[in-house]
């Protein structure tokens, strides 16, 4: 009978018939396996092997490096960030839960290292390693059941390869033969087995996350882990380069990601960082210097975009606390300890930013604007620092409607789809994924996005969003253009997120959310704001959204300001729309909307032209040819400008 080889990269059969001994023999060594591990192999000495392999430390960490690089160790429970990216069979649950709770007990036994007195410390001692004794029996016995069902049931699936690839390097040393070495076996086999398609094309539609995690994650880290098996070298550097490629892909230049990943971020990076863990403890090159540059201004983004609670901005509920998961990359990235982002990740990983007493507690501001928006990714990320009480905007406009999270001092307010219907005389308007970014806008004062839609010939939509840096407030509005005399109906619906109390204003319509110490007040600026006064439009709470009506000819200017300054949060509150005029005449408002909102002693006044003549408009005193004007009135009815948008070229009538 002809007895395989066992080569990476090379298609093989028959393996999980082999006897041990032949399983062996029909190991390809590398260069770099030792000559006693080669001699024991012929032998068929498999608990000679198994010795072999633990001095070697499983290949992993086989390659010449400094003491202090070999005493390094990798992320906690790394495998498990990918929980959620693939399918979970029962034989997966099994796995995942003996090494999840392996991991605990492993925490828990060092945790009693640090003893209560010095004297009783050799007690402890003895006690902490008492008790790591018993979690290591009951994971090895309850490891050696799974290894028995999983060699009868077949292949591993690519998450469980991978967890298996971690227990391997993390835990292999403290593993009799008995157990270890099945495992050792299995995960090869199954390392081999999947290396010999990870060279070619993806005949298959998978998602990025997996595919990140399949064809390069997984050849890299095999390929470090049996880099005494002949193909490893070619392995590990064919999965680096899918996963230098994917970086690639899914960022812009500046690092930002596809807003497509948003939804899954967390699991996307997941691979890169446990890869670039799995780097850095083998002494193996991982990126370039493109790469490092690239991925380390990912991190930063997706820092920037990740709440006080450990989750991600638009992360749908997939991703739990990624605190642990963004802290290794940004060691792994080389972040300095006293860099705001390490400074706020750091914060959030010892519980700083959960405490609610923190909220109203002033902090002071960082240098740097945190704030970043990519046309190619069709995102933008809004953040007035990176101080532990943020206020930070991400939108996403890839889809027919663009996605909105706003979050109000590190306290989640809106987070989900920010939608929006129009209909031009009874006809509704269909959206298509065409939204664009027409203008970005950063300085020390607020961030500004403005996206364009035609969605159809003669209708335009413009979707404008500010975040104040300094005043804890942001605008969203919503500018119609529709043909002359045509009549239109607009609704918009900002979406809460879950648990926020949310109330209306018995007086005016004004509404108030509230959640974990937190009042935000919303004002619809183009209704009246006395409950009393008759109009055609409204502001109410409709599926969990806050659903704002209004209707107009010709078009129609539609903003909602949000303020959450603590100090405003009890003061009256007004405001009214504005009248402008053009060469003496006013006029109407389906070419021009300005209203102006006072709360306390914050006034602020903003203006939208809908269509131009070229012409200067008159508004408050203020003469103006600008598009758009934002600014805070002070106490001589001047307007200070917080920004300023000229209008596009070709604009007029």
């Amino acid at each position: 009978m002809n007895v395989p080889q066992i080569v990476f990269t090379q298609p093989v059969v028959g393996l999980r018939t082999l006897d041990d001994q032949s399983f062996l023999r029909s190991i390809v060594w590398s260069r770099s396996a030792s000559v006693r591990l080669m001699e024991s192999a012929r032998a068929g000495d498999v608990d000679a092997v198994f010795r072999e392999l633990k001095k070697q430390g499983f290949g992993a960490s086989s390659r010449k490096q400094s003491k202090k690089a070999s005493s390094r160790r990798g992320p906690r429970k790394a495998a498990l960030w990918s929980l959620n990216a693939f399918d979970e069979t029962p034989r997966t649950a099994g796995l995942v839960s003996l090494w999840h709770d392996f991991e605990l007990r492993k925490q828990r036994a060092g945790k009693k290292i640090g003893a209560k007195h010095k004297n009783n410390k050799a007690k402890n001692g003895r006690k902490h390693e008492e008790n790591g004794q018993r979690g290591s029996e009951s994971f090895i016995e309850r490891l050696g059941h799974w290894l028995q069902a999983a060699a009868l049931e077949g292949s591993l699936s690519p998450f469980e390869l991978l967890v298996a690839c971690e227990v391997l390097r993390e835990a292999g040393s403290e593993l009799p033969t008995e157990v270890g070495w099945p495992l050792w076996r299995l995960t090869l086999t199954a390392a081999v087995e999947a290396s010999a398609g990870c060279a070619g094309p993806d005949e298959h539609a998978v998602a990025a996350d997996q595919s990140l995690v399949a064809r390069g994650e997984i050849p890299f880290e095999a390929g470090l882990l049996f880099s005494m098996v002949k193909g490893s070298g070619k392995l590990n550097r064919t999965g680096g380069n899918f996963l230098r490629s994917g970086l690639e892909a899914m960022t812009d230049t500046d690092g930002t990601p596809k807003a497509e990943l948003l939804a899954k971020i967390s699991l996307w990076l997941a691979p890169l960082v446990r890869a670039a863990a799995w780097s850095k403890r083998s002494n193996v090159t991982l990126w370039d210097g493109s790469s490092r540059r690239r991925f380390a201004r990912l991190l930063e983004w997706v820092a920037a975009m990740c709440r006080t609670d450990g989750r991600l901005a638009l992360s749908n509920g997939r991703a739990r606390d990624v605190s642990g998961l963004l802290a290794t990359a940004s060691r792994l990235a080389g972040w300095k300890k006293k860099s705001p982002p390490a400074k706020y990740l750091s914060a959030m990983g010892n519980g700083a930013l959960r405490s609610r007493a923190s909220v109203h507690r002033k902090q002071p501001q960082s240098d740097g604007h945190p704030a970043t928006q990519s046309d190619w990714a069709r995102l933008a990320c809004m953040r007035n620092s990176w101080s532990l009480t943020p206020d930070t905007m991400v939108v996403a406009h890839h889809r027919e409607k663009p996605l909105l999270d706003l979050t109000a001092l590190g306290r989640p307010l809106l987070s989900g789809e920010w939608d929006i219907n129009v209909e031009i005389d009874g006809r509704p308007i269909a959206f298509r994924n065409d939204w664009e970014c027409v203008c970005w806008f950063s300085d020390d004062d607020a961030d500004f996005l403005e996206l364009h839609a035609e969605p159809e010939p003669g209708v335009t939509i413009e979707r404008q969003l500010m975040l104040s840096r300094t005043e804890h407030f942001a605008v969203l509005a919503d500018a119609v253009s529709v043909p002359d005399g045509s009549r239109v109906e607009y609704k918009s619906r900002v979406p809460l997120v879950e648990g926020l109390e949310s109330k209306a204003d018995r007086l005016t319509r004004e509404w108030v959310l509230k959640t974990h110490g937190i009042r935000a007040r919303v004002f619809p600026l183009a209704l009246p704001d006395d409950r009393i006064e008759s109009t055609s439009g409204s502001l109410a709470l409709v599926d969990d959204s806050l659903e704002l009506c209004q209707k107009g000819e010709g078009g129609l200017f539609a903003p909602l300001t949000i303020d959450w300054a603590p100090e405003r949060r009890h003061c009256a509150a007004d405001w009214r729309s504005l009248t402008v005029t053009e060469q003496g005449e006013v006029i109407p408002r389906s070419r021009a909307g300005a209203h102006r909102i006072r709360i306390g002693d914050h006034h602020l006044f903003i203006y939208r032209s809908l269509k131009s003549t070229g012409e200067l408009r008159a508004v408050l005193g203020q003469h103006t040819l600008h598009e758009t004007v934002i600014g805070l009135i002070d106490e001589d009815g001047d307007v200070d400008p917080i920004l300023l948008v000229e209008p596009q070229a070709g604009a007029t009538d």
